[in-house]
């Protein structure tokens, strides 16, 4: 008889790495990106342990940013001269 086992998945890794970048991927044209009041973040995907990721949470300050099943995110609506 055969007899089969697996093991149940884990929950995903943490991001490790994520980048500022100074050109967001995939931006449409009917999208506006200013560099002082935009930030654009891009990171890569972590293992995912057998679970699926569905999306990713950023955290900024109190505020928390739910980003879909995306690899990158622009934070848009920031003030100018800013520190984040």
């Amino acid at each position: 008889d055969l007899v089969t086992c697996r093991t149940p998945a884990a929950a995903p890794d943490v991001v490790s790495r994520f980048r500022l970048v100074d050109h967001p991927l995939n931006l449409t044209e009917s999208e506006s990106f200013s560099h002082s009041t935009c930030l654009a973040l891009t990171w890569d995907e972590p293992s995912c342990n057998g679970a699926e990721i569905t999306s990713y949470s950023i955290s900024m300050g109190d505020s928390i940013i739910t980003a879909g099943n995306v690899t990158c995110h622009i934070i848009r609506d920031l003030l100018p001269d800013s520190e984040f």
